[in-house]
């Protein structure tokens, strides 16, 4: 069988990186997504509403590495994003 670290690895992917405009987020099994800027804050809560794919506008959004936050599980699991013009 696969491994928890595996399954959270394909569960939970993000296109493209670096991100311009729209945010693309694959994310099996999650309920809520939210996005947390560089200093911590955060700056988008969604909920998925049982959906696999999730797509995020982050063209009004400051330059900068951005975290993505779920849960899957009993897991949290983070991305990184980095923001560019």
């Amino acid at each position: 069988g696969r491994g928890v670290n595996e399954s959270d690895e394909t569960a939970f992917s993000i296109y493209p990186n670096p991100v311009r405009e729209d945010l693309n987020i694959n994310c099996m099994d999650a309920k809520e997504i939210r996005l947390f800027n560089p200093f911590g804050v955060l700056v988008r809560a969604i909920n998925t509403g049982g959906k696999d794919n999730i797509q995020i506008d982050m063209s009004g959004l400051p330059c900068g590495t951005y975290i993505l936050q779920t849960v899957i599980g009993q897991h949290l699991v983070t991305r990184k994003v980095v923001k560019t013009e």
